[in-house]
């Protein structure tokens, strides 16, 4: 693995429960991470029609898909390494899956290590696999006006930070289901827990501010949220002068406590530096396609010097 794809991990904090190594996370991880290899490599002769041609493509996708996970688990997750008991402690002082960054803007990102994100969530959905992250112990929520599913999110997130509860699957289809997982603390306190991250879409980036701001007030209106932990602009694909607009219209909500970070996706170093020639900070959050085969060393470094937090989205297979 290069220096460029591993640098942006040099620069945050894990949150380990006492007595926590890193021994048992590093070497499993490693295992799953070669395991992963293997399979990446079978696809790729199956594909040229080599030894493993019979297999079924879409099994080898949904194994790979597996392993990547697992393997990016060990390496990311503080409490892989045999710890889990310690979670739910873990999760009432907010440090579950925790990652520390203090900018030399001294604005704090603490962002959950592991989130889910709605993608591809269909709305019918949205309801239980919310339920089903907060129960994993998962509490970085990635949304998007694109997604479709703020309104859902917010009805369901709701509930939960109403009455703490948070109900469980059976463990067979056809079985009663268990009581309902409870969150201990008050809503405030749940709330604090969380760090819900909205991005902007292509379609809502202007230079009106105004216009800009009042979209971003209506998802968190859908969402029940009256901050944002971070906002970030979801993509670069329109132009300088709707991109750099969006952008002071998101440090003007920062200014004004509705958004605790302003971030930005899938930039590269142009659009990056437009806002540096444009004298504005730096984003707090870079979130990118970022894996082994597709290392971004461009943007890593940049992130690097302009203290950046890189944001892995793992939205796709380990491969790219």
């Amino acid at each position: 693995m290069s220096k460029g794809f591993a640098m942006h991990h040099q620069r945050v904090l894990y949150h380990r429960q006492p007595g926590e190594t890193n021994k048992g996370r590093h070497v499993l991880s490693t295992i799953l991470l070669l395991l992963a290899l293997i399979v990446v490599q079978i696809e790729s002769l199956a594909s040229d029609g080599g030894p493993a041609g019979s297999m079924p493509k879409k099994r080898l996708w949904d194994r790979r898909h597996v392993l990547g996970s697992a393997a990016a688990a060990g390496l990311f997750l503080p409490g892989f390494g045999g710890h889990l008991p310690h979670a739910e402690a873990a999760v009432d002082k907010g440090e579950f899956w925790t990652l520390s960054h203090t900018t030399k803007r001294g604005t704090p990102v603490r962002v959950p290590c592991v989130g889910y994100s709605f993608y591809k969530t269909d709305s019918a959905m949205v309801g239980r696999c919310l339920n089903l992250a907060l129960a994993a112990g998962v509490r970085h929520l990635d949304v998007a006006t694109l997604y479709n599913s703020n309104a859902q999110i917010g009805v369901a997130l709701q509930k939960y930070l109403e009455t703490g509860l948070i109900p469980l699957e059976p463990a067979k289809k056809g079985d009663d289901p268990p009581p309902p997982k409870q969150v201990r603390g008050n809503s405030q306190r749940r709330r604090q827990q969380l760090f819900i991250s909205h991005k902007l879409s292509n379609m809502e980036q202007s230079l009106d501010r105004v216009n800009v701001k009042a979209s971003v007030k209506s998802e968190m209106e859908k969402l029940g949220a009256s901050y944002l932990d971070l906002c970030s602009i979801h993509s670069p694909l329109t132009d300088s002068k709707r991109r750099m607009g969006t952008y002071e219209a998101l440090l003007e909500l920062q200014q004004e406590g509705l958004v605790q970070a302003v971030g930005v996706c899938n930039y590269g170093v142009g659009p990056l530096n437009e806002i540096i020639s444009a004298g504005l900070p730096p984003p707090s959050v870079n979130q990118l396609e970022l894996s082994p085969f597709n290392q971004h060393n461009d943007v890593a470094q940049w992130a690097k010097e302009h203290d950046t937090v890189l944001s892995c989205g793992a939205w796709s297979k380990l491969s790219g």
